[in-house]
């Protein structure tokens, strides 16, 4: 589901429309994870399991685009280092 998600990103190639593609991300990370919790069927919780991975993958490949865009070039650096603590 991750690697689905990164693909997806880079092939989307346009800057337009990540925020709310990170939001639907958001909403996709929650309603897999309730959806993985919620089953006792192993192969429904694998497919979840692969939802979960595409949803926060593009969820948070969004929001380091969009976070890097609005962030002064010379200041990047250590607005993600920052991020990423």
């Amino acid at each position: 589901g991750a690697m689905l998600g990164a693909v997806s990103i880079a092939a989307r190639g346009a800057l337009s429309g990540l925020t709310s593609l990170a939001m639907l991300g958001y909403f996709g990370t929650a309603a897999s994870a309730l959806g993985f919790v919620a089953t006792s069927n192993l192969w429904v919780a694998v497919a979840f399991a692969a939802l979960l991975g595409f949803s926060i993958n593009v969820m948070s490949t969004s929001i380091q685009a969009l976070m890097q865009l609005a962030t002064d070039d010379r200041m990047r650096g250590r607005v993600m280092a920052l991020y990423l603590l």
